[in-house]
């Protein structure tokens, strides 16, 4: 898709018949998806990260999933979001996804590296890379981190919370 300047990837969400499985509607649901999953994000600000006045936030990722969270933050946080910094796989990808959130009022701050990644309240990954995207050591002992992936936060960070932290999860598996 990506050789098309398409997405990755595509949602479809199926309505069926709840007798027959007869397909009753098809819909093209990337952006439903991506919007249920940025619900997180604003769930976190609003419960975890409810006493601070302002929140930095350290976003990986830059497709559907990570905008939504932007527009989500946005709206959730509004003047209390400080900060969105936002590193992708490229430079260009990290400025086209700051340049496609212009409702958004706090600074975009497309990066290339992790040099912020201490000064950030909160942490989200939204991207599909295969492997962690930042090392345990760069992280924040008060920093809240979502993990929305699966491979991208490192094992040990994820020992560490689990034996230190406060864990939320959906998924046990």
């Amino acid at each position: 898709n990506r050789h098309f300047g398409l997405e990755r990837s595509f949602s479809t969400i199926l309505l069926l018949d709840k007798f027959t499985m007869r397909p009753v509607c098809i819909l093209e649901g990337t952006d439903i998806s991506a919007a249920r999953t940025a619900t997180y994000a604003s769930m976190v600000a609003e419960s975890v990260l409810a006493e601070l006045k302002t929140i930095k936030v350290f976003l990986f990722g830059g497709g559907p999933i990570a905008r939504s969270i932007g527009l989500a933050l946005g709206a959730v946080l509004g003047a209390r979001l400080e900060i969105l910094w936002v590193r992708t796989r490229s430079r260009q990808t990290a400025e086209a996804f700051a340049h496609s959130l212009p409702q958004i009022t706090a600074p975009i701050v497309p990066v290339t590296d992790n040099a912020n990644l201490l000064q950030a309240d909160f942490i989200i990954t939204a991207s599909n890379a295969k492997s962690p995207v930042f090392a345990a050591h760069e992280v924040a002992s008060e920093a809240v981190v979502l993990h929305l992936g699966g491979d991208e936060t490192p094992a040990e960070y994820l020992t560490h919370v689990l034996q230190n932290g406060i864990v939320v999860c959906d998924d046990l598996a």
